[in-house]
C-alpha cells in the first residue's frame, strides 16, 4: 500500500530553497498554466483569478521554510484548491489526496522552472541601433506631419489677413 501524503510531504516538496522575486501577474500566469495542466484543458478559471492576488506577489523573494505566506507556494495552494475543488466536488480539502495534488502541483513547478523570473533576451548591438533608427524615423515622420500642419494653417491665416486688409481699405 503507498504511504499517504501528508501536509509535511507538501511543505517539505519545495526542498527549504528559497524562492526569488515574483509578479502578481507572473504568478496568475502560472496558476493558469497549473488549472490547465492539472484540471485539463476544458476546465475554467475561477472569476477571482482574474484579478491580481496581491498575495500572489512576493517583491523580495519567498522562504519556503515557512511556505504558504505569499508568493509562488500560497499560489500553489489556492490552485491546488481550485483544481481539487472541481475534480472532487464532495471530498473534503486537506485530505490525503488533495495534498497529493498540490505535492504533484509544486513538483511541476520546480521541474518546468515556473518558480524563475523570465529573463527578457538582451539585445545585440545591430538590434539596438536598428531600434534608435527606428525612433528616429517615426519622429522624423511626426515633426514632418506637424510642420505640414503648421505650413497649412499659416496659408490659411495669411488667405484671412489678406482678405481682412481688402476688406479696411
Amino acid at each position: 500500500m503507498d504511504e499517504l501524503t501528508t501536509y509535511d510531504d507538501v511543505n517539505n516538496a519545495w526542498g527549504g530553497q528559497p524562492l526569488p522575486p515574483i509578479t502578481a501577474e507572473r504568478s496568475r500566469q502560472v496558476f493558469g498554466k497549473l488549472v490547465r495542466r492539472f484540471g485539463g484543458r476544458k476546465m475554467r478559471m475561477p472569476s477571482w483569478s482574474r484579478r491580481l492576488n496581491r498575495s500572489w506577489a512576493a517583491p523580495k523573494g519567498t522562504s519556503t521554510d515557512r511556505p504558504r505566506l505569499n508568493g509562488m507556494p500560497r499560489m500553489v495552494h489556492d490552485a491546488s484548491h481550485w483544481v481539487y475543488g472541481r475534480l472532487h466536488p464532495t471530498f473534503k480539502t486537506h485530505s490525503a489526496a488533495h495534498a497529493a495534488l498540490e505535492k504533484q502541483m509544486i513538483e511541476c513547478v520546480l521541474a518546468e522552472g515556473w518558480y524563475l523570473p523570465k529573463v527578457a533576451p538582451t539585445p545585440t548591438a545591430d538590434e539596438k541601433i536598428a531600434a534608435e533608427l527606428a525612433k528616429a524615423e517615426a519622429s522624423i515622420k511626426r515633426w514632418t506631419t506637424k510642420a505640414k500642419r503648421a505650413d497649412t494653417a499659416l496659408r490659411k491665416l495669411r488667405r484671412r489677413e489678406k482678405n481682412l486688409r481688402a476688406r479696411l481699405q
